[in-house]
């Protein structure tokens, strides 16, 4: 009987622990002075030749429909995106992340309002690759006529979670407490489905365009990092991560050679 008194009080605590992480009282972002901040740009390359994209094999009718409908008749793997650079050499890499990974220590940034939206559309993640800020809030989307779910098993740093989207138009929201670099997130109901989220304690990140660019450290078109020396770490999904140290010199825009990627011979 005395178990059965503790069991409930017990129970209480387990699921009180196991519930979601509440933001901080959002913190005042450090005052940057913007005569003196600059700004990065650069462009991700890879050399050699890029592996070839596989065409996604969609088991479900109604994704297949869907796909046919939001995405084309032929879906391909995001792995590796790759385009021939224009300059005439090697390819450009969508989809690389690009963050400032030390030099900005010590500051505090308020995370934005506006959130982070992960969407499924065509039963793909859309995007494939996206950042946020830590406590920003994520929110995760089902625009499909079938049922989906949004796992996050292998955490790192922040919980690991599994939510249920069961019909178009269905959406959970997420806040990530902690730093944590490529979170997969996946949809066990379609195996193909996966999306990387990226959470970093300040907004001065960047997902590579169609041709590779990046530019961070620039708010509304007004410079916003501040001067001096800070390392940017490029992570892409098929190659790996670099880190380059870089210096923002104030009132310039700062173009970060970032060393190519190889692709693996055959």
């Amino acid at each position: 009987m005395r178990f059965l008194r503790i069991f409930p009080i017990v129970l209480t605590v387990v699921l009180a622990a196991c519930g979601e992480e509440k933001p901080p009282q959002k913190p005042v972002s450090t005052p940057v002075d913007t005569a003196r901040c600059g700004s990065l740009r650069g462009v991700v390359r890879l050399e050699g030749t890029p592996p070839k994209r596989r065409v996604v094999s969609m088991s479900d009718a109604t994704c297949k429909r869907e796909s046919e409908a939001v995405i084309g008749a032929e879906v391909l793997e995001e792995r590796c995106v790759a385009t021939p650079d224009p300059s005439g050499t090697g390819h450009t890499l969508k989809d690389a992340f690009v963050w400032i990974s030390k030099g900005l220590e010590g500051r505090a940034f308020a995370w934005p309002d506006t959130p982070v939206v992960l969407d499924q559309k065509g039963c793909m993640f859309t995007p494939h690759v996206v950042g946020a800020m830590t406590w920003q809030e994520v929110n995760l989307r089902n625009s499909d006529p079938v049922a989906h779910n949004v796992s996050y098993a292998k955490a790192t740093a922040n919980r690991p979670f599994n939510v249920t989207l069961g019909s178009a138009g269905a959406s959970e929201t997420k806040r990530f407490g902690k730093p944590e670099s490529a979170m997969r997130f996946a949809c066990d109901v379609h195996p193909w489905m996966d999306a990387y989220v990226h959470v970093v304690p300040h907004p001065h990140f960047a997902v590579t365009t169609n041709d590779g660019r990046f530019e961070i450290g620039r708010a509304g078109g007004t410079p916003s990092l501040p001067e001096g020396d800070y390392v940017v770490s490029v992570w892409t999904q098929a190659f790996g991560t670099k880190e380059i140290p870089v210096k923002v010199v104030a009132g310039a825009t700062t173009d970060v050679v970032v060393p190519a990627f190889t692709a693996p011979k055959d």
